[in-house]
């Protein structure tokens, strides 16, 4: 999570002093993030799960929407208190988990699907995780140099991105589900 900052500085951090959540964020946050992600793998290799592969892929890209704008309301109407820091801990872990098991069953649909094709479209994905890699890097370094004490400015700013991305890949695959049926599609051309 790029917007760590946001979470240990800015929220769990009162009057300068890091509350225990503070302390502990990043560690949970490590384990809320592997772990589901690390089961969705297990279960993929463990059980074939069948059914539509649009299903399979358009289901976590809507959940993982509904999570990003759930933060994005959650940093837009909430701010820090100290009686409000236990329950918005919780449910951050607990979007965090939706997200990264949501993700885990993404990946692993997206790699299934090309599984079968040449080396090259393998290859492409990776080369397309290891970009937004690159992205998200070089967003933390722009942001901490443009807003280095703004910590919700930049979380507004890294999730307005996840969530524009995300939107973009449900576009993307509905525009490429369509396509795909177009081309495969008998024509007519007027003969009987």
């Amino acid at each position: 999570m790029s917007a760590f900052q946001y979470y240990v500085q800015y929220w769990f951090t009162m009057d300068g002093n890091r509350t225990d959540y503070a302390k502990r964020f990043m560690s949970d946050l490590g384990i809320a993030a592997q772990t589901p992600n690390f089961l969705a793998g297990l279960i993929n290799v463990m059980q074939i799960i069948g059914g539509s592969l649009m299903i399979r892929i358009a289901g976590p890209l809507s959940v993982n929407c509904v999570n990003v704008a759930v933060i994005l309301i959650l940093i837009v109407a909430q701010d820090p208190a100290e009686e409000a820091m236990g329950w918005f801990y919780i449910v951050t872990m607990l979007i965090v988990v939706i997200l990264n098991f949501s993700n885990g069953l993404y990946q692993n649909s997206v790699f299934g699907l090309t599984a079968d094709f040449p080396a090259a479209y393998t290859n492409a994905l990776i080369v397309g995780n290891n970009v937004c890699g690159t992205f998200i890097s070089v967003l933390v370094i722009v942001t901490t140099i443009a807003f280095p004490t703004q910590y919700k400015t930049v979380a507004l700013i890294y999730f307005s991105i996840s969530l524009a991305v995300l939107l973009l890949c449900g576009a993307s695959l509905f525009s490429l589900t369509r396509l795909v049926s177009a081309s495969f599609r008998p024509r007519n051309n007027g003969v009987q």
